[in-house]
C-alpha cells in the first residue's frame, strides 16, 4: 500500500485487493481448469512481501483512526471507507447535524434543514472522490424524495444558501479532524 495521502490511505486500509478464494475457484470454473496445470504461477501467492508491507502500511492507518472519537470514526469511514455501512453514515448524519450552529428556525424549516444536512454529506462524498458539489436542485430533489417536503430551488439565496454554507462548512471541519491521524502517519511514512 502507497502512502500518498490521507483520504487514500483511510480508503486502501480498508481494502484487501487480493482475489478471495472463492473468486479464485470461480474464475478457474470458468476457464474450465482441474487441479493444478504445470508451470502454472500464482502471482498473490508468491509476493508476500509486498502483502506484509500493505499489512503493515493498514495497521498504522487504522491505528491511527482508532484514536479519534468514536463519531470521528464513523465520519470517516463513511466518506472513504470501501466497508462503510448505514449505521456510518447515519451516524456521521447525525455528527453533522448536532455539530452545526443554526440559527433558530420554525420546525418545518428545520426539518428540512435535517435533511439538507444529509444532502450536504453526500454532496461532500462526491466532491472528495472526484464529482462536483451539489447545486440547489439537486438539493432540493433529494430534500423532496427523502422528507417529502417541495422546497424551490428559485428562492435558495434567499431562503437555503446561508444553511447550505453552514452544514458545508461544519463537514469540511469535520473532515479535516477526522483525516488529521491519517495525514500524520503520511507525513511520517513519507519523511522516512
Amino acid at each position: 500500500m502507497r502512502l500518498i495521502g490521507a483520504r487514500q490511505a483511510w480508503h486502501d486500509a480498508f481494502h484487501d485487493s487480493t482475489p478471495s478464494a472463492l473468486a479464485v475457484a470461480a474464475d478457474k470454473a470458468t476457464l474450465g481448469k482441474r487441479g493444478r496445470v504445470a508451470n502454472e504461477t500464482f502471482p498473490s501467492r508468491q509476493e508476500t512481501n509486498g502483502r506484509c508491507a500493505h499489512m503493515l502500511a493498514s495497521g498504522l492507518v487504522q491505528s491511527a483512526i482508532a484514536t479519534l472519537p468514536k463519531p470521528l470514526q464513523h465520519f470517516g469511514h463513511a466518506l472513504y471507507s470501501p466497508v462503510g455501512n448505514g449505521q456510518d453514515l447515519n451516524i456521521a448524519h447525525a455528527l453533522v447535524w448536532f455539530t452545526t450552529e443554526m440559527q433558530a428556525m420554525s420546525p418545518r424549516r428545520q426539518a428540512v434543514a435535517y435533511w439538507m444536512a444529509m444532502a450536504a454529506f453526500n454532496s461532500h462524498r462526491g466532491m472528495v472522490w472526484g464529482g462536483e458539489g451539489w447545486g440547489p436542485g439537486r438539493v432540493c430533489m433529494f430534500v423532496q424524495d427523502w422528507y417529502g417536503y417541495r422546497v424551490d430551488a428559485s428562492n435558495w439565496s434567499r431562503d437555503w444558501a446561508v444553511v447550505w454554507e453552514t452544514l458545508a462548512k461544519t463537514i469540511d471541519e469535520l473532515d479535516a479532524k477526522a483525516l488529521r491521524p491519517v495525514a500524520a502517519v503520511v507525513k511520517q511514512h513519507k519523511a522516512a
